[in-house]
Formats: structure tokens, sequence, C-alpha cells
């Protein structure tokens, strides 16, 4: 007997083969031989890890499926797949810093949010391999048993994404990669114009003077890095650097290159290591607050930077397109509010909310009713003034936000849809009032995004476009308890 994958995630070697885990992952496979056979169960052995490979060396995952009237068997390993992989709260490693001089460690923690620089992946890129089996008797009174022989998948690599509403799955194509949905898998030919991070952002965004994003990309994964000839990197983001504008685009400065290697949290100036999925998805620092705690806007009036990755091979060229932060007006009469949350890639994206927003506080009293008088008095039973009735036993309140966009384009607007479909939605704060040593206080706070349906806007039906959603904050603060 001999399976064969008649159905698999398609791919044009390791490079190409990169998935979202959260959508079906189908492979379907046949064995024309197994009507001969007692109580076939097709066997698919699940193997999931960091490195290439999995199957030498992960614990598998057992899925078993019946063969269908066409004696295929069809295996949808999405919901095993996505167990995997998680979001990226703090940095990886050890190397990633906060400011020159304070690495991350567990005297002085902080959010992936506020890294200076590079950092690793923990849990947003993985391997896996599929081994499909028989399983299966030679008699009606046997007991069936598992064919030692196997069928083996190619590796494919894991993203924690998932596919976007939109027309394109009509046809529920079940084969494509990453790249199909639009994921920026490959530098093109004109680096200046090839998407590069995993955001659907806009390429001109706006932030407060002291706020913190990072943009996450793969690393040595892309479609061109390798020569397939000989498997040596030919291109790759060596590292980063920013120009930085006045209001009247004069360039103040120039940063100087910081390199995308392991003493700046990242690795391998661009090319990642082919046994270590950590190192093949990167974050970066680059927003205002970042750029602050590396102390590259000190001292300077400025009202915009571009971000610019530069090629491991010709530092001086950019390796795709640039990204611009506008300084948001500081004299609008609200609190800025800062989201982040987790897109469809599995990356962070963020928005400053600047316009009116509300903060509401909702109690919840809990009661008791306690003994009436005092039961312990030397005169027998006394009534207290503070005895009998119902009393409130303790008060949990939980404070609801309500947040307003300015007029936005429909470019943004399309970005911010994926706010509302986003498991994972925190409030970023400023860098203001860090201690001396690095370490942080509630700078990064999940919320529950209560918003539950967002009308699609676009600028055909509506001449002016604005968004208002409602979080409440995760936390719950009590007061004095009896």
């Amino acid at each position: 007997m001999a399976i064969t994958i008649i159905q698999k995630p398609t791919g044009g070697g390791l490079q190409y083969n990169v998935y979202e885990a959260n959508r079906p992952i189908i492979y379907s496979v046949e064995d024309p031989g197994i009507s001969a056979y007692f109580y076939h169960k097709y066997v698919a052995q699940i193997y999931i890890g960091t490195n290439p490979n999995p199957s030498t060396y992960a614990t598998p995952i057992e899925m078993r499926v019946k063969a269908n009237s066409e004696r295929v068997g069809i295996f949808d390993v999405g919901g095993v797949a996505s167990s995997f992989l998680k979001p990226q709260f703090t940095p990886h490693n050890s190397t990633s810093q906060i400011r020159p001089g304070t690495t991350y460690h567990k005297n002085a923690r902080f959010s992936i949010h506020e890294i200076k620089d590079f950092s690793l992946n923990t849990d947003g890129f993985k391997y896996m391999q599929i081994r499909f089996f028989n399983f299966y008797s030679t008699t009606a009174s046997g007991s069936p048993t598992l064919e030692s022989s196997f069928t083996q998948s190619d590796d494919i690599s894991l993203i924690n994404g998932h596919i976007r509403i939109s027309d394109d799955q009509v046809l529920h194509n079940y084969s494509s990669g990453v790249e199909a949905q639009g994921v920026p898998l490959y530098f093109n030919a004109f680096p200046s114009t090839a998407n590069g991070i995993l955001s659907d952002c806009p390429t001109e965004q706006f932030i407060g003077a002291d706020e913190f994003h990072t943009f996450s990309l793969f690393n040595g994964t892309n479609t061109d890095i390798f020569s397939f000839a000989t498997n040596t990197p030919t291109r790759g983001v060596g590292g980063v650097k920013f120009e930085i504008y006045d209001e009247n685009d004069s360039l103040l400065s120039t940063t100087a290159e910081i390199p995308n290697n392991s003493s700046n949290g990242g690795h391998g100036d661009g090319v990642h290591s082919s046994n270590n999925g950590t190192q093949a998805l990167l974050y970066v620092g680059v927003g205002s607050g970042n750029l602050n705690n590396n102390n590259l806007l000190t001292g300077l009036n400025w009202a915009y930077y571009d971000v610019i990755f530069t090629d491991l091979f010709a530092s001086a060229n950019p390796v795709f397109k640039s990204y611009r932060f506008r300084k948001i007006d500081n004299c609008r009469p609200y609190e800025q509010m800062r989201l982040c949350w987790v897109n469809r890639y599995g990356a962070w994206d963020y928005y400053t909310f600047t316009m009116r927003n509300i903060a509401t506080v909702n109690t919840k009293r809990k009661f008791y009713k306690p003994i009436s008088g005092d039961w312990d008095s030397k005169n027998g039973l006394e009534y207290l003034p503070q005895h009998g009735g119902e009393q409130v036993y303790n008060i949990e309140q939980t404070e609801t936000l309500k947040l307003e966009t300015d007029y936005i384009t429909q470019e943004t607007a399309l970005f911010l849809e994926q706010l509302f479909v986003s498991p994972f939605v925190g409030v970023i704060r400023n860098s203001g009032g860090s201690t001396s040593d690095g370490s942080r206080t509630n700078r990064f706070e999940m919320v529950k995004l209560t918003t539950n349906s967002y009308e699609r806007k676009k600028e055909k039906n509506h001449d002016l476009i604005r968004y208002t959603i409602t979080v409440e904050k995760s936390k719950s603060n009590y007061t004095q308890r009896v």
C-alpha cells in the first residue's frame, strides 16, 4: 500500500511556503489499495517546531480520519497549527534593549513595543511537517495496526495570521500560501516600491511626540533572499536608519545605520540561521518613543521622519519602500489615546485616537446581610448602628473608553478594519515617567474591544469617514472590602 498526497498547500520551496495558521490548511491523501483491508483509517502525525524538519525532533500530534467514498482521506490541520503560535508580548532575547545599556531581564521588564532596536520572535514563526500512515487490519477478526511505512509532506512555515474577509475568498482556495493573500514575502526588482513589513498600514502614519510603534518583517525568509542554486544569501535587511525632517522639509539628521545583528537584538544581518525559526521573524522599534529611547530625536524640532530598511550588501540602498511618521499636532484639546492590536499577519499595528474620548467607570457591588446585633455582649443581645440590613461586601470598578478618530482616508479606514476583528487589543502609553533603571509600570495594558460591528465605509458612499469605538479595560479595581 502506498499513500499519495493529492491536495496540499502549494509553493516553490521553503522560502515560498509561508501560511497563516488560523485558516483551513488542507491535506488530502489517497491509497487505492485500502478496499482490501478492514477497519481502515488514514493517520496524520503532525510535527511542529522551531527548526526545519520537525519530524526529526518534535513530538507528533495525531489525527485519524476515515476514507470517503472515493477512498480519499481529508485532513484540516489548521486547528492544530494555530495552537502553536502566539503574539509577541515581550522581547524574545536578553540582547533587546529599551535604552542604551538596559537590556531585557527579570529586573527590567518591558513590552515588545518599547524596544529601541530589534527583537527576535518566540512563537510567531514555526515549521510543520506531516507523516501520513495507513491504519488497518488484514482480517475482520484482527486488531488494526499502524503501518510502518509513511508518506511525508514538505516543510511549510507558519505565522500567526488569518485570512481577511474579502471577495477573493469566495473560491475557497485551500492551496495558496500567504503571498497569494498579499503578504510581502519578497523584494522585487524595484525596492523603492516593494512591500516589506507584515502590515497593511499606510506608508504615511501619524504619531505623537513620544509614542511607541514596531514593525515586523521576515529575516531571510524572502523569496529572493537565497540563490536556489547555491543556497547562499543574495539580499537581506542589513539594518534600519532614520531620516528626520522639520516642518519646512529640511533634513535635520540622518542616523547611522542600526545593524540587524545579535548585539542589537536581531540576527544575521538579514539572513536567519537555517535551523532557527526564532530568527526568521523580527520586530523593529520605529516609533517616536522607540527613537527617544535610543536618543535619536534628542534636541531636534522634528515634524516627520522616514524609516528606511537597508540592504545587506548595499547599505546605502533601501531594501524595500520606506515608511513615514508625521508628528501629531499637540495643540489639540483632547487627550490622545494610542491603541495597538494584532493584525492579520500576527504582528502589531498601532493607531492614535486624537479626537474626544470619554471615560466611563462602571461599578458592580456585591452585598451581604450581617447578623443583626451583637450576640457576644455581656448584657445580652445589643443592637448597634452598623448592625442589620444589607451592606456592601466590595465594589468592583471597570473603566470603559469611548474613542473617536479624526476624519480619515479610505486607506486608513480599511487599515483600521483589522482592529475590529483582532482578539488582542491593548492601550500603549508613552514613555514618560520611566524609572532610571529601565523598569516599566503599566506601559502596555490589554483591553477588551466592545464594539461588535462596524460599517465598512468607502469614499464612493461616504464623503467623510470617521470611526467611533468602545474599549473596556480588562483589569478591574476594587474598593475597600468588608
